[in-house]
């Protein structure tokens, strides 16, 4: 899997996901805080090269292991990065990101998938 960052800013820009991570029984939380908006995650996470005149990253790629799950719903697919709860969601179109009270990623809910791609979603993670 794959995760599209802004250098500049940490904003989440999209997701590559190759292979379906193993199905687990869970379900997002749908009374949990949604709010519109972009997530921006912590470009710390990675050396920065910087100079008087500009910074930027060190290296464009960081390795990081997770412990990945997925879930699914009617026309929903969920891509679970943590075991912590979600008690707050961002969203931005038909995806939502969720995160826990310390402001950990915890998962990504892709909404009103067609029914054929729910479907696919659904049997692979099986």
């Amino acid at each position: 899997m794959e995760l599209k960052i802004a250098p500049d800013s940490g904003a989440l820009l999209g997701l590559v996901m190759i292979d379906v991570p193993p199905k687990v029984d869970r379900a997002i939380d749908i009374e949990g805080n949604f709010e519109t908006g972009v997530p921006v995650l912590d470009t710390k996470m990675w050396p920065w090269k910087v100079t008087p005149d500009y910074s930027e990253p060190e290296k464009r790629d960081i390795d990081s292991t997770e412990d990945l799950a997925c879930s699914s719903g009617d026309d929903s697919f969920v891509l679970w990065f943590s075991s912590v709860a979600a008690i707050k969601y961002l969203r931005c179109g038909d995806v939502a990101v969720g995160m826990s009270s310390d402001d950990e990623l915890v998962c990504m809910v892709a909404t009103r998938l067609s029914i054929s791609t729910a479907d696919m979603l659904h049997q692979v993670g099986q």
